[in-house]
Order: structure tokens, then sequence, then C-alpha cells
């Protein structure tokens, strides 16, 4: 993750890199930290970061 003002520049491995920008306040609610398990939800041009769940 790499900071951008009061965004956040995300990089998931998931075969190929997927990058997303997201908010701090974002990364803060979702709890995402470098090395955070997630799944990529892909919709209508936007991408959503969301944990996966245990």
């Amino acid at each position: 993750m790499l900071p951008q003002g009061i965004l956040m520049k995300v990089t998931v491995d998931c075969g190929f890199p997927l990058r997303a920008v997201i908010t701090r306040g974002a990364r803060e609610e979702l709890g995402l930290e470098t090395g955070s398990v997630v799944v990529a939800a892909i919709k209508a041009g936007a991408v959503h970061l969301v944990p996966r769940s245990a």
C-alpha cells in the first residue's frame, strides 16, 4: 500500500497485480494492512476490497 495524500494505492496479488485506489478511511474501516487476505469484488468499473472472513 502506498499513501498518496488522502488516498492509498493498493495492489492485490491474485495471480496478476490487481491495483486499486481507496481512501485512507476505507483502509482503516476495513482494517487493511500489508499482507491482509482480501476478496476483490469487481462491479461496473469499480473495485471493492473486502476482508476474507474466517
